[in-house]
Order: C-alpha cells, then sequence, then structure tokens
C-alpha cells in the first residue's frame, strides 16, 4: 500500500525583498521569545548540535557497554565527568 504524505507550511514564506513596517518589527520584538521550562523532575530540554562523526562514536561506544545505556545518559555522564576533573 502507498501512503503520500503532504508537508503544509505553518505559515506562508515571505516573499524576497518584502519589507517590513517599523510597527511590524516592533510587535514581534515586544512579543519576544519563551525561556527555556523546567519540567517536574527540574530538568530542561535543551537543543544541542553534535557532528555526525562525533555521535557516531558516541553510539559505537554505547554498543560496547553490557547493559544498554541511552544516549542523553552517556551524555550526562561525560559533562559529570568533565565537571569533576576541572574541580
Amino acid at each position: 500500500m502507498l501512503y503520500i504524505r503532504h508537508i503544509i507550511p505553518i505559515a506562508k514564506k515571505p516573499a524576497q525583498g518584502e519589507e517590513k513596517s517599523e510597527s511590524q518589527i516592533n510587535a514581534v520584538i515586544s512579543k519576544g521569545g519563551s525561556v527555556a521550562k523546567t519540567d517536574k523532575t527540574g530538568n530542561q530540554k535543551i537543543l544541542i548540535r553534535i557532528p555526525n562523526e562525533l555521535l557516531n562514536r558516541v553510539d559505537t561506544d554505547l554498543t560496547t557497554r553490557p547493559l544498554k545505556t541511552p544516549r542523553n545518559t552517556w551524555i550526562l555522564e561525560a559533562i559529570l565527568e568533565k565537571l569533576e576533573r576541572r574541580k
């Protein structure tokens, strides 16, 4: 069975060279953004960019562990190790 997926943009892409009025610009600035929210466990979600080669090395290391370990846990352990060394 063949499924066709339609991707619908959330907002219309602005035309090239379309100038915005000063009031439109000020409205966007006044709106501001949101601060990272903390969940019930006290954790924050962040976006992190990791080069593919480095991520592949992490994944390879994860496959050698005797117990299945999530990537997130591995990264947190690496951060803690780095912080401990700097004390």
